[in-house]
């Protein structure tokens, strides 16, 4: 009776996977388009030598090539992500993210005519030192703290602290967590100077050129999956930075919102080196069907409280009790230079504009997820059990010694 009751209430399939796990996986909604533009000017063989060198390039990232004649694709979508100059150089590229969120890039050198510098040009758009250094410091460790460095020196010690302390902490609860992870969190930072190197991968977090005056910081984990909003100046706070860091080592069934957890990818490419190493150390393959599949039903199946609310208020993800996060539009600023180029508007995503104290969040989401475990309904079917038993035992007992006597 006792294995059958506990049988009976156990899932038939715990949830072997953490939030973390659920960052590797690469949905076909987390690939970038990669626009080229051209039309009857454009030689033929120039643009056989984009689509070559993109089929190599581009192989193994998460970025697709799309060609665009202007002309006799008049009516693509696409067009609309076309550089504002009323008569654009061709051919001309322009990156656009998941959220539809675009960014022209130069794709050949303006001072020639010829193709030589497509190829680096196409690296440039799938790596960079600092996407590569998340790369791989994602893979082997909990997350990473991506700090963007203000102008301001003090303020960007501030914020230094706050996430050497935020990894501190965390790290200390690493024991309650439901998955082991062997290394914690990873520090980056992104100085003044290397932000026009860095250019790509800063507009994929959301970031304005503009808003760079000040410190932002930003929270990656898995295949360079961001989790959660941009913290920027006096927003970056223990509580607010180690609530969101907190949510990696959760379960992936903890209910949190489905669109708050499965963050942009930031563009980059993942060689089979890495695919092999990855799949090595979380001991499945993410990019299986099948496992995509598994993780898709369970999130799905996480919470109905994830659907967005009216006015672009989001849901409070219950394990950051005090956050909400407010979508606001600004008005388009000055881009970055270089790489970027034309009038073609940057618009950040949604941005926490308030954060109070969240407390140690990992060590609440533990005890939370003890108490509602269906181990503890064993318990006390198990111990209901048993005490009706040794009470039908007793009664028997004196009802024998009644009849002896």
């Amino acid at each position: 009776m006792l294995v059958c009751a506990a049988g009976a209430v156990l899932p038939a399939d715990a949830c072997r996977y953490n939030v973390r796990d659920v960052g590797f996986v690469d949905f076909d909604s987390s690939r970038y388009r990669l626009y080229v533009f051209v039309d009857g000017t454009v030689p033929p063989a120039r643009t056989a030598a984009i689509e070559k060198t993109a089929s190599t390039v581009l192989k193994e990232s998460n970025i697709v090539l799309e060609i665009v004649d202007i002309v006799k694709d008049h009516d693509h979508l696409a067009l609309d992500y076309l550089p504002a100059n009323s008569s654009p150089t061709l051919p001309c590229a322009v990156l656009v993210s998941p959220e539809g969120r675009s960014l022209p890039v130069a794709l050949m050198d303006a001072l020639s005519s010829g193709d030589e510098s497509i190829p680096a040009r196409l690296e440039a758009v799938t790596a960079s030192p600092v996407r590569d250094r998340i790369r791989t410091a994602a893979l082997r460790a909990y997350g990473v703290i991506l700090l963007v460095e203000g102008t301001d020196g003090e303020e960007n010690r501030r914020v230094l602290q706050c996430a050497r302390e935020v990894i501190q902490r965390i790290w200390q609860t690493k024991d309650l967590l439901p998955k082991p992870i062997e290394n914690p969190p990873e520090l980056l930072v992104l100085k003044q100077d290397d932000l026009l190197q860095e250019a790509i991968l800063v507009w994929s977090l959301g970031i304005h050129p503009a808003d760079t005056r000040v410190p932002q910081a930003a929270v990656l984990y898995g295949r360079g999956r961001r989790i959660g909003p941009i913290l920027t100046g006096e927003t970056i706070t223990p509580a607010a930075l180690g609530g969101i860091v907190s949510v990696i080592g959760l379960s992936c069934e903890c209910g949190l919102d489905r669109s708050w957890l499965l963050g942009t990818m930031i563009p980059g490419r993942w060689p089979r080196s890495y695919r092999n190493e990855l799949v090595e150390r979380l001991g499945f393959d993410p990019d299986n069907p099948l496992v995509k599949t598994e993780i898709s039903q369970i999130l799905s199946l996480g919470s109905a409280a994830g659907q967005r609310l009216n006015a672009g208020i989001g849901w409070t993800p219950p394990v950051l009790t005090g956050y909400e996060e407010v979508t606001r539009i600004e008005s388009p600023d000055d881009s970055f230079a270089g790489l970027v180029a034309g009038d073609h508007a940057l618009v950040p995503p949604g941005r926490g504009e308030s954060y109070s104290n969240i407390g140690n969040a990992v060590r609440e989401n533990h005890v939370r997820e003890m108490a509602s475990s269906p181990w503890r309904l064993v318990v006390w079917i198990m111990g209901g059990l048993i005490g009706l038993s040794l009470a039908g035992g007793l009664v028997i007992i004196l009802c024998a010694r009644g009849k002896a006597v």
